[in-house]
């Protein structure tokens, strides 16, 4: 069944008013996101050569983290977008959901490489269809192949739209990054969000 396209416009302008709202929650969640990947490098630069063990078992903690961290995010998103109260401690209140998020992000990583080395553009197209399996798991519980099946059929009819919101959300996020980097701030919470809203239109 095809989808009636949604707003572009209209998903970012309330996402920037949802994040306008809830600035300093997603100040929090980008310096965690940062200093997860500021530890990262530094476990990379202190332990890589002198102390293998040490680095393995750090860079194997970080990645969990960052998972369980990426499945916070977009919980959090999801709160916002429904106009719901959201907190820090969402980022790491999910970790009954990682071996379905890193399964399905396995699936869908592959499926996406697998669609670049194809010319590119199945890949693109591939990554617009399937994007939804995080919002899936987090939101309807779902495992992750019913996540991505489902993905594909909310996206029918609305991927050129979907291609037009990703292409603003790399436009803005692009001008985050040259105003000092201090724009991300901003720009990269308004991207979350208006995906996070555009999910909810299309479920």
């Amino acid at each position: 069944m095809s989808k009636v396209p949604f707003c572009v416009n209209g998903a970012i302008r309330e996402a920037w008013e949802a994040v306008k709202k809830n600035f300093f929650l997603y100040c929090g969640v980008l310096l965690v996101v940062l200093l997860l990947s500021f530890i990262s490098g530094t476990v990379s630069s202190q332990f890589k050569e002198n102390s293998p063990a040490i680095y393995i078992v750090l860079t194997l903690v970080i990645w969990f983290l960052s998972i369980i961290v990426k499945i916070g995010v977009l919980k959090i998103n999801l709160l916002i977008a429904k106009g719901k109260e959201a907190g820090l401690l969402e980022l790491f209140s999910h970790i009954e959901l990682f071996l379905k998020f890193l399964v399905a992000g396995i699936l869908y990583a592959l499926m996406v490489v697998i669609g670049l080395l194809l010319l590119v553009v199945p890949g693109i197209y591939l990554a617009l269809k399937y994007q939804f399996f995080g919002y899936l798991l987090v939101d309807k519980n779902m495992g992750p192949l019913e996540a991505l099946k489902r993905s594909g059929e909310m996206t029918k009819g609305a991927m050129w739209d979907l291609f037009f919101l990703a292409v603003n959300i790399g436009a803005l996020n692009l001008i985050g990054m040259v105003c000092l980097l201090v724009g991300s701030f901003v720009t990269v919470p308004i991207g979350w969000v208006a995906t996070a809203k555009v999910y909810r239109e299309l479920e």
